[in-house]
């Protein structure tokens, strides 16, 4: 872009070198001998005309390059930035950053800081908790194994019929049906 804006507006090279045609019609063109023994001051006046020419058409071909080569870039850009290139490579961090106004690189060291410093914590402390010794004191006792006992001698079983029991009195209260529950020794109360 500075090369090209450094050459200035130019002519197409087309109307340049028609221009340079022009000028090898004319009679100190051949007197010259094609700008090569340019002795009168006419001649010299001339040949002065036609290497300006020669070299704005050489800047106009450079500019036309440029151009092209300007052209190819711009392309090039787009087909990146269709793939992803410009766009912000950490997102988050970026919005940290714009948050907290602060560099986005220290805002991603600090979230890979943070992090670390979370996974390390979940490494330490996490089978702890997960074991339930988060409160001293309150550790559960391990079940105790019963004891090895002999198998029995087999003997002969004899059908026993269940006891009959009579179904609980019931008392009402206020509307209310109540059951009475007598607690047999060697059985737990139920509800």
């Amino acid at each position: 872009e500075s090369r090209l804006s450094g050459l200035g507006a130019q002519r197409p090279a087309s109307v340049i070198e028609a221009g340079l045609e022009r000028q090898r019609q004319d009679a100190r063109w051949k007197s010259s001998l094609e700008c090569t023994d340019a002795t009168a001051r006419t001649s010299r006046d001339f040949c002065i005309g036609v290497a300006g020419l020669k070299e704005e058409l050489a800047a106009s071909v450079e500019a036309a390059r440029l151009e092209g080569q300007r052209a190819g870039l711009q392309r090039e850009v787009r087909a990146l930035e269709d793939r992803g290139a410009g766009r912000d490579k950490d997102p988050q961090a970026r919005m940290i950053s714009r948050l907290l106004r602060i560099d986005a690189q220290q805002s991603a060291f600090g979230l890979t800081v943070f992090v670390a410093v979370m996974v390390e914590l979940g490494a330490a402390f996490g089978l702890y908790l997960a074991l339930h010794h988060s409160a001293p004191g309150h550790a559960p006792s391990p079940a105790p194994m019963p004891a090895a006992r002999p198998w029995p001698a087999v003997r002969a079983v004899e059908t026993v019929e269940p006891e009959r029991r009579p179904p609980p009195p019931r008392i009402e209260l206020n509307g209310r049906d109540l059951v009475v529950v007598r607690r047999v020794q060697g059985e737990r109360m139920s509800n």
